[in-house]
């Protein structure tokens, strides 16, 4: 998916990239916020119904 972004003219990392690939999807909500991040991947409105997060 970076991929794509990249090919766009969007800046993108994967998590991996950002030494973050350890952590669970929850863990990375503060990390989102704090670094102003937009989540995306294949699955988000799963993930963040599950979380309870609205959108």
């Amino acid at each position: 998916m970076s991929a794509h972004a990249h090919a766009v003219g969007y800046v993108a990392d994967h998590v991996n990239y950002l030494s973050l690939g350890g952590l669970k999807d929850w863990q990375l909500l503060p990390v989102i916020r704090e670094r102003e991040f937009i989540l995306f991947m294949p699955s988000v409105f799963k993930w963040l119904s599950d979380i309870g997060a609205r959108y």
